[in-house]
């Protein structure tokens, strides 16, 4: 009795374009069913968000209204866009960290505002500049990275391009090729882990800037800890208060508080002036103090930096940037969602078996 061999199940992959000129995402089909009971029959399972690189060129149309966007309403609007459905919106990425949708519009901006076609006018909101409104006027087919890059020098400074830029009309054999792909893997690793680690801090900047005054100041303070500056959990007093005298916060690091960090902290979008850090260092008098860590979302004026820097007391400067960068380094408002492990040979393991 010879073997009977049953047909491999074939997939085949179907991209689909609708009357926008978007490229749908693609289709898998599935066989289902026993080839020997009436045949084949097929399961289509929609893929329904489209790739990322399919979402710059309408996200620029959206903010081409000339409209305040943020990410979130960008991510709706795209997703009606693309008409996608409740349970396509609730599509997580494979990490779990947030919905595949919102992670394609959150990416769109930030690449957009890297090539100079948005602008933020205060963290967390987008508006289009007159380079998009020009690229809307003479539009390409289809809105890439690798266009971004050959277009606009200011994105390559974004993506850590490291290959020497190109005069004249592009060809193919340079404009085609990337830094990315042109650099080892280990230089694309930690391209990759900055790339990620700039967006995080954008992420968190926006959420900070939701906090209350009392609750920056805690995150402020739970910071300092987390970077072990706190000798104990009981270390640490939040001072801030109506008539608190300028001092938010006061960290001791010794258990006696004989070595106190005073801290100062505020929460909003306009930079730290003059003014206000000589206030901060005349609170650091009265408590005689001679450390200080003043922290803001913002940033500080040269004025502010130069009184801190040529003043007799020790007063640390901690601006949004520097915020975030700390933040995810001590882990502080962030979780780890994946751990990348990269070995290397070792040489002597391989020695010592020839002793």
């Amino acid at each position: 009795m010879s073997d009977i061999r049953l047909p491999q199940a074939p997939t085949i992959h179907v991209t689909v374009t609708v009357d926008s000129g978007a490229a749908r995402p693609r289709s898998r089909r599935t066989p289902v069913g026993d080839p020997l009971d009436g045949g084949w029959s097929y399961r289509f399972t929609a893929m329904p968000v489209p790739p990322f690189e399919d979402h710059l060129l309408p996200a620029l149309r959206i903010l081409g209204d000339g409209g305040t966007w943020t990410s979130i309403k960008l991510a709706e609007r795209l997703a009606d866009h693309f008409q996608l459905t409740a349970s396509d919106r609730a599509e997580m990425l494979p990490s779990g960290v947030r919905a595949r949708y919102w992670d394609r519009a959150y990416w769109s901006l930030t690449y957009l505002l890297g090539a100079g076609l948005l602008h933020r006018p205060e963290r967390g909101k987008y508006e289009i500049t007159k380079a998009g409104r020009d690229l809307l006027a003479k539009p390409p087919a289809r809105l890439t990275k690798a266009l971004l890059a050959e277009r606009y020098p200011e994105f390559q400074s974004l993506m850590g391009a490291s290959t020497p830029a190109v005069t004249g009309p592009a060809t193919p054999s340079t404009s085609s090729i990337s830094a990315d792909e042109s650099d080892t893997p280990s230089s694309r690793l930690d391209s990759a882990v900055q790339e990620l680690d700039s967006a995080l801090a954008e992420e968190l900047l926006e959420r900070v800037a939701q906090l209350t005054p009392a609750g920056f100041e805690r995150l402020v303070l739970r910071l300092l800890s987390a970077m072990g500056y706190a000798s104990d959990a009981d270390a640490i007093h939040h001072t801030g208060k109506t008539g608190d005298e300028g001092i938010d916060g006061i960290v001791s690091q010794d258990h006696l508080g004989l070595d106190r960090i005073f801290i100062q902290a505020k929460n909003r979008e306009s930079a730290i002036t003059g003014p206000e850090m000589s206030g901060f260092i005349g609170a650091l008098d009265q408590k005689r103090g001679t450390k200080g860590v003043f922290v803001t979302r913002s940033s500080f004026t040269p004025q502010a930096r130069a009184f801190a820097v040529n003043g007799t007391k020790q007063v640390i400067l901690v601006d949004g940037e520097r915020l975030a960068r700390l933040m995810i380094r001590f882990g502080v408002g962030v979780t780890t969602v994946r751990e990348i492990r990269v070995c290397r040979m070792d040489q002597d393991s391989f020695d010592e078996l020839e002793v």
